[in-house]
């Protein structure tokens, strides 16, 4: 089924590209964290984002990342605010330990979803109906915890759910950064999570809160940092509601959010020694807050499936304070602890506020086809109107075959850092930026059987507006909207089950077509250097009785930026479930302890004696930890 816009549909029906993992298959898997997972979707990886520690970002469709495109849901929730575009800085490390189903729907989402989504959006829905307990214990200090609880009485229902885990990187030797020192040095982090619903009837408050914590390895600028600290949070309030009018059936929500983060970033060593705890360090902390309000109507008319709905969102930086553990004005002299410098990162009242309206109709034309059109306005304080439309054609000429076409528009607002970044030697913001424009046209072709299914995916994105870092006055650089993207692509689906105890799955793509048209004075690098162009992944599965064992591997083409190819990357998960409350497993990851590394895509890590810039983020070899859970319906 396909919920994600609120109604249950056959996925194969769904206006979209559509890729599922229920909980078993999250707990075969046997993977920690949400974005792992993408390695695993036609067409998306990830990969770190810059020199941030653990910080992901999403790659879909020729879409390199550096400019956003992907939207989080959490059971309703926005996990994208209007302060960031890559949902994975707010929910880095989101536990899968916590989670009941993902829905990931490739292609541009704005017509539903507003600003944000032009490449995917991310649907999860976490364990709410259950009560659980478990633990796992793995190499290298590596550990967690997590639990729910849930209880119905009468119309009330209570769902509380919480995760705790920790993680130490292996040790990383002769590494090399910008103030050309090299050192020795792990990182490891820590991820908290709190979920707590409480229901009546059909009305439902949620309260959220995710929580990451990293240290050591590679900071903001580029530089080693052991003793440095990035901490990301997000909190949420949502209250949703639904009734039944005659024949409408009417849903609202009101919620708000908090995003905040702190990260550490080296200015200036020193002395030439090894790291010491008082190199000069500046520190950003930042608090953003946003409220929002929603309500739509669906009702049937003679084939129709009709719904409109309106929606209000807010957002303001409060809190953009730089800090720092020396004096920043003449003499520089090193205080021992961090303190204000009494200037922002962000201007003063920094704000956005956002209405939007939408209709879309599932029209049946008859029992093999369906017609789905759709409209969405969005109306920007600060940068301006944007309109999606949506139109898709699905025909079933046959049980087990369908055929879809789709056309779709998309765009991605200027986040407030981005408008109005300051305060900054080497990006300033730019308040005059306006929405970048995507259009989509998609072919997907699905056939299956009792054994097997194959599902074939074209596509063609048309990106322009695109937000880009050129020269400004000085040194430093600003945003603008300068850029162009054209891409065509396919993507590829099997799976087959050929007797009860095995099936296999293998997903492939390919970006058949890039070009870009990019400024003359681009003050970064082109993302077309940071774009595996090929993807591919398999997963075989084996049971028997209470023992079941899953073998999965992918791998992506080089990036240019890349000075080797991504190998394949496998893990290997064995489970066993002596009865229908326990489940006891046993992990590894990278299980071939392959070499690999990721591209730092921002200015580079330094320049070595070649006159070389380098770009190597090395990621962890193998990792092996064992788990048990007990589940109680």
């Amino acid at each position: 089924s396909f919920s994600t816009d609120g109604t249950q549909r056959i996925a194969r029906e769904a206006g979209a590209t559509v890729t599922v993992f229920q909980r078993t298959d999250i707990e075969r898997l046997g993977l920690r964290h949400l974005h792992e997972v993408l390695a695993f979707v036609p067409g998306a990886y990830t990969s770190r984002v810059a020199s941030s520690r653990s910080v992901e970002r999403s790659v879909v469709r020729g879409n390199s990342g550096t400019a956003g495109g992907v939207l989080l849901v959490i059971d309703g929730q926005r996990a994208n605010t209007l302060h960031s575009v890559r949902p994975f800085l707010s929910m880095r490390d989101f536990p899968l330990a916590l989670v009941e189903r993902i829905e990931v729907i490739n292609g541009p989402g704005s017509a539903r979803f507003g600003g944000g989504p032009s490449d995917q959006v991310i649907s999860v829905t976490t364990r709410r109906d259950t009560t659980f307990a478990g633990a796992r214990l793995g190499e290298r200090s590596t550990r967690g915890a997590h639990a729910g609880l849930s209880h119905a009485s009468g119309d009330w229902r209570l769902s509380a759910r919480f995760a705790d885990g920790r993680e130490s990187s292996p040790t990383y030797t002769n590494l090399f950064d910008r103030l050309q020192r090299r050192t020795t040095t792990e990182e490891s982090t820590r991820e908290r999570t709190a979920l707590l619903d409480v229901a009546w009837r059909k009305q439902v408050l949620t309260l959220g809160h995710h929580r990451s914590d990293a240290n050591g390895y590679y900071s903001l600028n580029g530089t080693l940092d052991p003793f440095g600290t990035d901490v990301t949070s997000l909190g949420y309030a949502l209250y949703s509601g639904s009734m039944d009018a005659g024949p409408w059936v009417l849903d609202w929500s009101l919620n708000a959010v908090r995003q905040q983060f702190s990260t550490t970033t080296i200015l200036s060593p020193r002395g030439t020694g090894p790291y010491v705890q008082d190199d000069l360090r500046q520190r950003s902390d930042l608090d953003h807050r946003g409220e929002g309000a929603s309500f739509t109507a669906q009702r049937e008319i003679r084939g129709h499936a009709l719904t409109w709905g309106i929606q209000l969102q807010r957002g303001r930086t409060p809190g953009a304070e730089l800090l720092s553990n020396y004096r920043t004005t003449p003499p520089v002299t090193y205080l021992g602890s961090f303190e204000p410098t009494g200037r922002r990162f962000v201007a003063e009242g920094a704000s956005e506020q956002v209405l939007a309206m939408f209709l879309e109709d599932e029209w049946r034309l008859s029992d093999t086809q369906q017609l789905i059109a759709g409209v969405r306005h969005d109306r920007y304080q600060q940068s301006g109107n944007a309109t999606s439309p949506r139109l898709g054609w699905v025909w079933n000429p046959s049980a087990g075959r369908t055929l879809k076409l789709l056309y779709q528009e998309a765009f991605v607002p200027p986040t407030l850092g981005q408008l109005f970044q300051e305060n900054n030697a080497a990006v300033l913001g730019n308040p005059n930026l306006t929405a970048a424009r995507i259009r989509s046209f998609e072919v997907v072709g699905l056939a299956q059987s009792d054994a097997w299914a194959l599902k074939g995916v074209a596509y063609h994105r048309n990106a322009r507006d695109a937000i880009t870092l050129v020269p400004a006055t000085g040194r430093a650089s600003t945003f603008a909207n300068a850029g162009r993207q054209r891409t065509t692509g396919i993507e590829a689906s099997l799976q087959w089950q050929p007797s009860s105890s095995w099936s296999f799955t293998a997903n492939g793509s390919a970006v058949l077509n890039d070009a870009d048209v990019l400024p003359p004075m681009l003050m970064e690098a082109a993302p077309g250097d940071f774009l595996s162009r090929r993807t591919a992944s398999v997963i075989a599965r084996w049971n028997d009785g209470p023992w079941s064992a899953t073998f999965g591997s992918h791998r992506r083409s080089r990036e240019p930026a890349q000075i080797q190819s991504s190998p394949w990357r496998s893990l290997l998960t064995v489970e066993y479930r002596p009865d229908a409350e326990w489940r006891l497993w046993a992990h590894a990851s990278n299980v071939f302890d392959v070499s690999a590394n990721d591209a730092d895509q921002a200015s580079g890590l330094g320049v070595d004696a070649n006159g070389r810039i380098v770009r190597t983020l090395p990621v962890a070899g193998r990792e092996m930890w064992v788990g048990i859970e007990r589940h109680w319906r």
